[in-house]
């Protein structure tokens, strides 16, 4: 982006669904032996991260290496407060796939299923039902019982992963 003297400015990480700049700040690039000239060109670069409807959202260096989890946390809170669901877990491409597939389905599934779609082995296939029934992505139909037969999909909760 640009600021009001035309002067080019970039912002850290844009997260462009929420409109949201994060920026890392570190303690003595931006506070130690920072310049006067340096400082004035840092608030600007705020002022027009909100001239473009962006909302600033700093994290210290220290903060990033010394409480990631912190930041984590505090990162949830703001895409909560914003009314964003992000997406928590990471998928391998095998239980996107099958989370796709069975999506499609419209009916409870079995490992039978997964193994057919996939083409893969059977163990494979228990791995990827495993990974899935971990993230809480599908559930067993029957919850009570000793082994699992069948599973179903969790929509809520799968939506946001095969799009």
């Amino acid at each position: 982006m640009t600021n009001s003297t035309g002067v080019s400015l970039f912002i850290d990480v844009y997260y462009a669904p929420l409109r949201l700049g994060f920026e890392c700040e570190g303690f003595s690039a931006h506070a130690e032996t920072i310049t006067r000239e340096r400082f004035s060109l840092e608030k600007s670069k705020v002022r027009s991260m909100l001239r473009f409807g962006i909302s600033y959202v700093p994290f210290s260096k220290d903060e990033l290496d010394k409480r990631p989890e912190a930041c984590r946390n505090s990162l949830l809170e703001i895409l909560d407060f914003c009314g964003h669901k992000p997406l928590l877990h990471h998928l391998t491409i095998y239980e996107r796939e099958t989370l796709r597939y069975l999506y499609t389905l419209f009916r409870p599934f079995n490992l039978a299923d997964v193994r057919t779609h996939l083409g893969v082995s059977r163990n494979l296939s228990i791995k990827v039902l495993k990974g899935l029934l971990t993230k809480q992505l599908i559930r067993p139909l029957n919850p009570e019982a000793q082994r699992y037969y069948h599973y179903t999909v969790v929509v809520e909760e799968a939506i946001h992963y095969i799009r």
